[in-house]
């Protein structure tokens, strides 16, 4: 399990551990669709959580503002 997802799970939210097949575990996680994903690593794992959006606009990272900007998201 991990670590601090009472927060977020308090929220309606399902954290998903990143690494290779990241969006693989979010799509398993959420069948129905994403409304949103909140990144806290960037880089390659940001470019990677991006693609399971379809409206990239709802696509938040605390961790690579420019490259959110570029993907069609913002940073928080």
């Amino acid at each position: 399990m991990l670590r601090a997802t009472c927060g977020a799970r308090s929220y309606g939210a399902t954290p998903v551990e990143y690494g290779d097949g990241v969006a693989e575990r979010i799509r398993a996680a959420a069948p129905q669709g994403v409304d949103a994903v909140l990144d806290t690593v960037g880089g390659d794992a940001l470019r990677a959580v991006a693609g399971v959006l379809s409206d990239t606009s709802r696509l938040a990272t605390i961790a690579d503002r420019p490259l959110a900007a570029e993907l069609g998201g913002h940073g928080v």
